[in-house]
């Protein structure tokens, strides 16, 4: 059973809009063992973030189908094979759920702001499915004012795969290429939610 005190104290800060993202990173831990078959990418989001080299889920599923495919692309299409990737709508319907089962109003700003905290909560995290195929997921600049998380493997030469992407974001400044190469992390100023390194604010939501 959650514990009431610890609930209502993350349910205030989610509705009121004060969260950054280690607020989203301990509720997703404190929620995680009660996410179910309803929550499945909350809850690969959740496992990522307890432990941040992993051996199983979703993205490694992704980015061993993306490998063993040899990023063949279905036809017609860009989707690579066996690549199953987050769909925002999906997303969003889950944090609903979610919110109903414990009593939180997620709504779409809400869920666009935890989704930019997730995002950098995930930079640089690393998979490795123990059957020889590896690589990791980084976050990029898109050219439609969006923020992408994107898988590649190990190798320098790998193609990047997107595997999430938060669109209609803010960007303050152009990066190089695109990668955010430095670690980030999320701040709120004036009550605008932030993503920003050392060298000052990239984007907002």
């Amino acid at each position: 059973m959650l514990k009431k005190k610890m609930l209502e104290h993350y349910k205030n800060v989610i509705e009121n809009r004060s969260f950054a993202e280690y607020d989203i990173l301990g509720f997703l831990i404190f929620i995680r063992r009660h996410l179910n078959k309803d929550n499945v990418y909350i809850r690969e989001f959740a496992d990522l973030i307890a432990h941040r080299e992993r051996d199983r889920g979703i993205v490694v599923d992704c980015i061993t189908a993306s490998i063993e495919n040899n990023y063949q692309t279905e036809k017609g299409s860009k989707k690579v094979i066996g690549y199953n990737g987050l769909h925002y709508e999906q997303w969003e319907k889950e944090w609903t759920s979610l919110g109903e089962k414990l009593g939180i109003a997620f709504d779409q700003k809400i869920i666009k702001e935890i989704t930019l905290c997730i995002f950098s909560l995930t930079q640089h995290t690393h998979y490795n499915d123990k059957k020889g195929h590896s690589g990791k997921i980084d976050l990029f600049q898109g050219n439609d004012s969006s923020l992408a998380l994107a898988t590649s493997t190990n190798d320098i030469h790998s193609p990047l795969v997107g595997f999430a992407k938060l669109d209609n974001v803010n960007f303050v400044r152009e990066l190089p290429a695109g990668h955010l190469n430095k670690p980030v992390d999320t701040k709120r100023t004036n009550g605008k939610l932030f993503l920003l390194d050392d060298d000052g604010y990239i984007l907002n939501v």
